[in-house]
């Protein structure tokens, strides 16, 4: 057992060695031992042997955390201290200390944001090393006998809470999952049944001489268009020959020595409809018909205008210096009045 040397008087001790072994002062009596000396007198308090729960010193956050968790344990206290909680919460909102989001302005919200942020990110720091001491799996080489699971006390409420929930949700998903891929399988099977029925009937009219899809194509731009939309080698071979009649009949008509026959197709209403008169004119070689020029020629109406702002004797005299008189084709006009 170890003893510690306290001095009687405030300030008189100047001695280094104020730790001694027992048996120094003590002769096994169980009185307080006392050492005097000139200068001053020194008591001796007996402390105990120090161990390594003596030697820890636990911080005041592990303080606060022992004593929460001890609360909790205990039913009646953790419902006692969240009705305290709850109380305080009203009586705070009652006085305006504290506000709901609704309540709020802009510039509290943003800040109230900020402080939920930097919150929220030191929880997510102090609980990563936990996920991951959690997710670990075992090695092949060692039994899991040997490993150590986190025992219930070191998860917190909400960290159990929170893994609850999300079992719950994956089963949920999982669920729904299963709801909709027999929605797909069925919708798929109707729609293979109703694809049948429109084969069959599009047989059956086909069959019977009425017109279908493919005989309303008639027009030039829908013949294109299903020339161009199927890309099989057949319709390859139609496109190829349509082309090669296009120019083929474009170089005869080149040839031809009958212009005006050429100017009447072009003028055609169906050249006008799909805007092709302009291509027709220069892949054959002739004037451009229909396309309106502008006239260099001065409007009459405007000369008209011109000559009598001249004729005009106001006109002839507003600027100082100016002749009062314009010549035009030999004859002096705008003479002042």
């Amino acid at each position: 057992m170890l003893y510690k040397v306290l001095s009687t008087k405030e300030g008189c001790c100047n001695r280094k060695d104020y730790w001694r072994k027992a048996s120094h002062w003590y002769s096994g009596s169980h009185r307080q031992p006392t050492y005097k000396d000139s200068k001053a007198t020194f008591n001796v308090i007996s402390l105990q042997t120090p161990t390594a729960e003596n030697m820890v010193r636990l911080t005041p956050a592990e303080k606060q955390q022992r004593y929460r968790e001890k609360r909790d344990m205990d039913p009646e206290k953790r419902a006692a201290y969240l009705k305290k909680e709850q109380e305080k919460y009203l009586r705070d909102k009652q006085s305006g200390k504290k506000k709901s989001v609704a309540d709020m302005t802009n510039r509290e919200h943003r800040s109230a944001k900020k402080i939920w942020r930097e919150k929220k990110k030191a929880q997510r720091a102090q609980n990563k090393p936990n996920q991951t001491s959690l997710i670990t799996t075992p090695s092949p080489s060692t039994p899991k006998e040997q490993l150590t699971s986190p025992s219930v006390s070191q998860i917190s409420r909400q960290k159990l809470q929170y893994f609850q929930k999300v079992v719950k949700g994956k089963e949920f998903l999982r669920t729904e999952l299963i709801y909709a891929k027999e929605e797909v399988q069925n919708l798929k099977q109707e729609i293979a049944s109703v694809k049948k029925v429109l084969h069959q009937e599009t047989t059956d009219l086909r069959s019977n001489g009425t017109p279908t899809n493919a005989a309303i194509i008639t027009t030039p731009s829908t013949k294109a268009k299903a020339l161009v939309s199927k890309r099989n080698r057949e319709n390859l071979r139609k496109v190829r020959k349509t082309l090669t009649f296009h120019y083929a009949v474009m170089d005869q008509l080149k040839r031809t020595k009958k212009r005006k026959n050429l100017k009447q197709m072009a003028k055609a209403d169906i050249m006008k409809k799909y805007k092709l008169k302009t291509l027709f004119c220069r892949t054959v070689g002739i004037k451009i018909i229909g396309r309106c020029e502008k006239s260099p020629k001065i409007p009459h109406q405007e000369k008209l205008l011109v000559r009598d702002f001249f004729l005009c004797s106001d006109n002839s005299r507003i600027v100082n210096g100016k002749k009062n008189t314009v010549t035009r084709l030999k004859i002096k006009k705008g003479t002042p009045s």
